[in-house]
């Protein structure tokens, strides 16, 4: 090249993919770049122009690549408008930023072999028609750690974001540190917030692309878990898998690496996706953010509950005698029998209903089972309240 550098033009699939060597060590004889320090710039559509560059660097040394910056100026997994994507890997877990197909990001074929484990982050960026900057967007950033240092997110914090106005932020824990066998994740619990937070200045950071553009700023890593837990949200929404089971219903094999996704509940939307399935996961609500993402613990259950909820259910599925768990590969076809308990300012209805699906028919019968124990949670205190079925009220005491 020009500047002394070197390259490698190839062709693959009706693409132009160019290897740039950014650390100096590309030999004559190299058919492409190697995977610490260089660059790969892809004309997608063999027209002349750059479409793509995915950029990894060594940013320690190492001879290991730990940051990826992937650059999308044509249609891409995000939609249409230029978008960038910077991936940053803070350990040597079983993984390694991220894989991509066809020179890009696809979920469905990519996510289970990129690197959503240990200490790391990504952050989006989409390019603002208003100012041409790049300016956070969706999920702005995504975060990873590792407390224990054995390689496994415990914790996982997802933000979005539209430039510094933080719009959502979803906390999820791996609270008992297991992991299911044959999968990288395990959490356990989740609270999503909602609202319209402005990044504090203090905690932004900003990116610098190889091109010279500045990218941000957005919410730092290291900032991320102690400013999601002070900002003064609108609303939040617990979710506890109460069958360490955190699956979607279109890939059940498969623990999730977000966190526990929302499913919508009693007007708190379903913020990112695929949801996780709704039998045993206990929801908690506190619509007007009185709890400020506390917990605290009940002896009564034994379990933890989110402070300043007013309101909650836990719809429990069980297998019949001649049913399967919950957790085997077809759970929706096998026989089981299903009771929703609701508590709260909310609950209608007073009562805990029990279905039996049969696998021969989508038909299923309910009756009423009588009390429901529908209680109400206001400020972090369980109070009784009374319950009834359709012929006549019972009072329960709560010890």
């Amino acid at each position: 090249l020009a500047d002394g550098g070197r390259a490698v033009f190839t062709r693959d699939r009706g693409r132009i993919v160019i290897g740039i060597d950014d650390d100096g060590d590309m030999s004559l004889d190299a058919t492409g770049p190697d995977d610490d320090s260089d660059c790969l710039a892809v004309d997608m559509n063999s027209d002349g122009l750059i479409d793509r560059t995915i950029d990894r660097d060594d940013t320690d040394a190492d001879g290991v690549a730990d940051r990826m910056v992937q650059t999308y100026g044509d249609r891409n997994t995000w939609g249409s408008r230029p978008f960038l994507v910077v991936i940053q890997d803070l350990d040597r877990g079983p993984l390694s930023l991220w894989s991509l197909h066809d020179y890009g990001y696809s979920q469905g074929i990519c996510q289970w072999t990129c690197d959503f484990t240990g200490d790391g982050w990504f952050c989006m960026f989409r390019r603002s028609r208003e100012n041409d900057r790049w300016v956070a967007a969706l999920e702005a950033p995504f975060c990873f750690y590792d407390p224990d240092g054995d390689g496994l997110a415990e914790e996982t914090v997802r933000l979005t974001a539209a430039d510094t106005q933080l719009r959502s932020a979803r906390y999820g824990i791996n609270a008992d540190n297991d992991m299911t066998e044959g999968h990288l994740y395990d959490y356990d619990m989740s609270i999503t917030c909602l609202g319209s937070v402005e990044l504090p200045a203090e905690a932004g950071q900003v990116f610098e692309h190889r091109s010279g553009d500045r990218a941000g700023p957005f919410l730092a890593w290291d900032s991320t878990r102690e400013t999601v837990r002070a900002a003064a949200w609108d609303r939040a929404l617990l979710i506890w898998d109460e069958n360490d089971h955190n699956v979607a219903d279109r890939l059940r094999r498969r623990e999730r690496w977000e966190g526990i996704i929302n499913a919508s509940y009693r007007g708190f939307p379903q913020e990112g996706g695929p949801p996780t399935q709704r039998p045993n996961k206990r929801f908690e609500l506190d619509a007007d953010f009185s709890g400020r993402m506390q917990l605290y613990f009940w002896p009564a259950d034994g379990r933890l509950h989110l402070f300043g909820a007013e309101q909650g259910s836990l719809e429990v599925a069980t297998p019949t005698a001649t049913g399967s768990s919950t957790r085997g590969p077809s759970p929706s076809r096998a026989p089981t029998c299903r009771a929703t308990a609701s508590w709260g300012r909310a609950a209608t209805g007073c009562r805990t209903r029990r279905t039996r699906r049969s696998p021969r028919s989508s038909r299923a019968a309910t009756t009423p089972s009588g009390s429901c124990g529908r209680e109400s949670w206001r400020s972090g205190r369980r109070t009784p309240r009374s319950c009834s079925t359709p012929s006549r009220r019972r009072r329960r005491r709560w010890a």
